[in-house]
């Protein structure tokens, strides 16, 4: 994908979170504020979310909220378009997708992303019903 930058140009690994949402105004102040409050100890951060065509109130609420890129479709695509249009304004050297309805902690970031930091792994899926043990 063109326009990545490289993590030797910068001190940490730039994490780009990339946030679809639909009709999230519920959620979307409080979501926002965990994924901004992460410990960026181990890479910083770009947080890119796509409006796929809300009608309630995210829209507005997404506006407001200084820090954050948003991109918007007019009328409703699906997840995996919108998806879409987040990975083609993503700067990053590591991605990870963040729903917009709190399903997942931000919090988990550095547990997810620090294999493939430490070079221990190229791809990291989580899964929301694992216990820790």
């Amino acid at each position: 994908m063109a326009n990545r930058r490289t993590s030797q140009a910068r001190d940490k690994i730039l994490l780009s979170v990339l946030i679809p949402v639909f009709n999230e105004e519920d959620t979307i102040r409080e979501l926002i504020t965990s994924v901004m409050g992460v410990s960026t100890e181990l890479f910083s951060m770009e947080i890119i979310v796509v409006d796929d065509g809300s009608n309630d109130g995210t829209r507005s609420i997404l506006d407001a909220i200084p820090g954050i890129r948003v991109f918007v479709h007019e009328k409703y695509s699906c997840k995996g378009v919108a998806l879409r249009t987040a990975l083609t304004h993503a700067t990053g050297d590591i991605v990870i997708i963040q729903d917009g309805d709190l399903e997942y902690d931000p919090n988990d970031y550095a547990a997810v992303v620090g294999p493939i930091i430490r070079g221990e792994a190229e791809i990291v899926y989580g899964r929301r019903s694992l216990k820790k043990s």
